[in-house]
């Protein structure tokens, strides 16, 4: 970082992790200026870029017609908020003065899928008032920290998305009266619990192996036509409850093609 380098600014996404349960932040920029104008310049770029990555302006978009340019439909949407934040004087008004008396911007705006934060702070502020500075913005987002636990994201990264450390965050849940999960639960956001804890399977008796055994055996024709078609040694094991070993032996003795 530069001496002139004052400011930080970011854009940040959240929203859930594809096929689990939790959330999870993304940094889609930052830039570093000398000057809360600059850093609201950049910021507001950023705005206007996610807006027509969403959807294109259609008050400038080289594809609309004329006749398609009425008033716009009195509905909010993540573009559209992008957009008036950007370009609303008031807004960028209110803003600057923020960051000017060195308190950090934070303009968030839901979308369906995820939610964007704009936000600018001070990027020579002392460790201390970093570390309170991002104590209240957890405090703050108590509902959305708690709502994220639940949903078994890992501690440490809800911590690090807010910048404290885990033991402070697991202090303020205890603090909020949000029961403590056991520690496996944490992993449960990447795989159900069947998955994790299968528990030990039965042991079964001499007999009932054998019985297994001479199953697949008398599926023979099934069993090469199978393992032909495609089918995995591991499959067909499961599938007759007999072992791996066992199941690639019969196939050699059988004189069956390995793959």
């Amino acid at each position: 970082m530069t001496a002139a380098a004052r400011y930080r600014a970011e854009v940040r996404a959240t929203g859930p992790v594809f096929g689990a349960a939790g959330t999870t932040q993304y940094s889609l920029g930052t830039s570093l200026t000398a000057s809360p104008e600059l850093a609201l310049r950049w910021l507001r770029g950023e705005a206007l870029r996610i807006a027509d990555r969403l959807d294109p302006d259609p008050q400038h978009s080289a594809w609309v017609r004329p006749a398609m340019r009425t008033a716009p439909v009195p509905v909010p949407d993540c573009p559209a908020e992008l957009r008036a934040w950007a370009t609303d004087p008031t807004e960028q008004r209110a803003a600057h003065k923020q960051i000017r008396a060195g308190r950090a911007l934070a303009v968030r705006i839901p979308d369906a899928g995820c939610t964007f934060t704009l936000s600018v702070r001070p990027a020579d502020t002392p460790a201390p008032a970093r570390r309170a500075a991002a104590r209240q913005a957890a405090r703050d987002d108590k509902d959305t920290v708690v709502e994220r636990y639940r949903a078994r994201e890992p501690l440490a990264r809800i911590a690090e998305a807010y910048g404290v450390t885990p033991h402070w965050l697991a202090l303020r849940l205890d603090e909020w009266g949000v029961p403590r999960r056991q520690r496996y639960e944490a992993h449960l956001h990447r795989r159900p619990a069947h998955r994790l804890f299968r528990g030990r399977t039965p042991r079964r008796t001499t007999t009932e192996v054998q019985a297994a055994q001479a199953e697949f055996t008398d599926h023979r024709t099934d069993v090469t036509t199978r393992y032909q078609d495609g089918e995995s040694i591991t499959s067909l094991a499961r599938s007759f409850q007999v072992s791996h070993t066992w199941v690639a032996e019969r196939l050699n003795d059988w004189g069956v093609p390995r793959r």
